[in-house]
């Protein structure tokens, strides 16, 4: 079971009791790595292993940055109003573009820890063809990039 939480206590439970950390759709990237590794100190003080270090993102994918941007504007909209994202912390919390632009984004997390990213593809009221077009590519370009 992955744990989440940000705060002293939830770290402590999810390396004693977990399977893991999980963070929440919010949490930009400098505070991912800043909680992880305290994740990772907590789990070496109980003796255990490191579990999963999972982040859930909204992905966007289209053949083009520009056009996925398009697909996403007014969905992240939505979201940013529901979940308060500030515009600073876009290209933490939200996986929008081609796939060569969001195997970079990837690359950040992988480097800060990230064992695992959940994929919110239909969040806010997207439309279905843009999801499945996000599954396709995800599909096709993204996840075998990081077997």
């Amino acid at each position: 079971m992955l744990l989440g939480g940000r705060v002293e206590r939830a770290l402590r439970r999810a390396a004693s009791l977990g399977d893991g950390w999980y963070a929440a759709t919010t949490y930009p990237l400098p505070l991912i790595e800043r909680l992880a590794a305290r994740y990772r100190t907590l789990c070496a003080d109980a003796g255990r292993p490191v579990g999963t270090v999972a982040a859930n993102r909204f992905f966007v994918l289209a053949a083009s940055r520009a056009e996925a941007e398009r697909s996403a504007k007014p969905y992240r909209a939505a979201l940013d109003e529901h979940y308060g994202v500030p515009a600073e912390a876009h290209g933490d919390v939200y996986l929008v573009g081609d796939p060569e632009h969001v195997n970079r984004l990837l690359e950040g997390y992988a480097a800060v820890g990230v064992t695992q990213v959940a994929a919110r593809v239909a969040p806010a009221g997207l439309p279905v063809r843009h999801a499945i077009r996000t599954v396709r590519l995800l599909g096709r370009e993204v996840v075998p990039a990081w077997r």
